[in-house]
């Protein structure tokens, strides 16, 4: 059953926390809950992944209305699903794609690991440009290959007295003068830029009031159906697989396998190299979208690590889990737009661009 829209928005379906129920008084369903850093509790799912607000005040946006509409109907699949008798086929119904592509776009802290991804960027970035000669790599880049930035440069060379002829003079200097003049000028710059650099990691730190998530809202509201992913996740095949093994649900919902470098994600990105999509329905039943005409080998295991990995704050379990469990203790390792590798390659990137010139 779905809750009305309300001031409270689960931004991790209720209908799909059930699931996972550790035990029921009442009525209420309870789940243990665990976070990083954080003993697990057995909490009520009405306070699991609740955030007011979170699609906007009913008197702003009916956003919140419409999600709880398509539920409604979700619900119903992943009851379906739940139940139905596993035998090994494909399942077709066309519901499947609609829920897995609403699933993966709702995640409540997509605005939240972008954030994060880009105020890690800015301020390993700004680390770097406020060494001395990283910075002078810069400049004698941005002299070489923008002539409108050459402009911006002239004002620092007037204010140092030069004449109009002298900054022409510079300015015919050959290719490999041009860190030697940047050299000239950084002096002169140095504290404007340490002032961008500022200004650059407090807009990322400290961005206005709900701006990331405004703007995750927004986009969410104008492509709720998520056409393109239904397409996308129509062309795979769905089984619906039955474990002994107590299943993990994460705040990510599901988690995406590929063949590349990062092989779980908790965002699709559908691109080439898709090898599986993994939603725990249960703590008995995974739904699972794969490439294979036959039903899928999974290994339990390997998927609850990587829902531990991909969950950004938090995941529920039907069963407590000992203190030191791995899973708790690697929650959040996968999770967001980058990983921590992903993020030293960025950094690598733009630092070599920095001294290409």
């Amino acid at each position: 059953m779905v809750a009305m829209a309300g001031r409270r928005t689960h931004t991790l379906p209720r209908f799909l926390q059930n699931g996972f129920a550790s035990s029921r008084k009442g009525g209420e369903v309870y789940v243990w809950m665990y976070r990083k850093g954080i003993p697990g509790i057995e909490v009520n799912t009405t306070k699991v992944g609740v955030e007011k607000d979170f699609y906007g005040k009913p008197d702003e946006s009916d956003l919140d209305d419409r999600i709880t509409k398509l539920e409604t109907e979700f619900s119903q699949l992943v009851d379906e699903l739940r139940t139905r008798p596993l035998n090994g086929e494909p399942i077709d119904d066309e519901r499947i794609p609609r829920f897995l592509a609403h699933i993966a776009i709702r995640q409540r802290y997509v605005p939240e690991t972008i954030q994060d991804a880009m105020a890690t960027v800015s301020a390993q970035l700004g680390s770097h440009l406020r060494q001395e000669e990283n910075a002078i790599e810069m400049l004698a880049q941005e002299l070489s290959q923008s002539p409108e930035r050459q402009e911006y440069f002239k004002m620092f060379w007037r204010a140092s007295g030069l004449t109009e002829d002298q900054i022409a003079l510079k300015l015919r200097s050959p290719d490999e003068h041009w860190k030697e003049i940047a050299a000239e000028i950084y002096p002169l710059m140095k504290s404007g830029l340490e002032e961008g650099l500022d200004r650059m990691a407090s807009t990322f730190e400290n961005p206005p009031d709900g701006a990331f998530k405004a703007g995750y809202v927004e986009s969410l509201s104008r492509n709720l159906h998520a056409e393109e992913r239904v397409e996308h996740y129509g062309r795979y095949r769905w089984y619906v697989l039955s474990s002994s093994t107590p299943l993990l649900l994460g705040d990510c919902g599901c988690v995406f396998e590929t063949a590349g470098k990062r092989r779980f994600r908790p965002i699709d990105e559908m691109e080439e190299g898709f090898v599986a999509a993994y939603l725990p329905i249960a703590s008995t039943r995974l739904l699972v979208g794969s490439t294979s005409k036959h039903e899928p080998m999974i290994d339990v295991k390997l998927v609850n690590r990587a829902v531990a990995r991909c969950s950004h704050k938090f995941f529920v379990s039907s069963t407590q889990l000992p203190t030191d469990s791995h899973l708790v203790k690697s929650l959040g390792a996968w999770a967001g737009v980058m990983n921590e590798r992903e993020l030293v390659e960025v950094m690598n990137d733009l630092k070599s661009k920095i001294k290409e010139h």
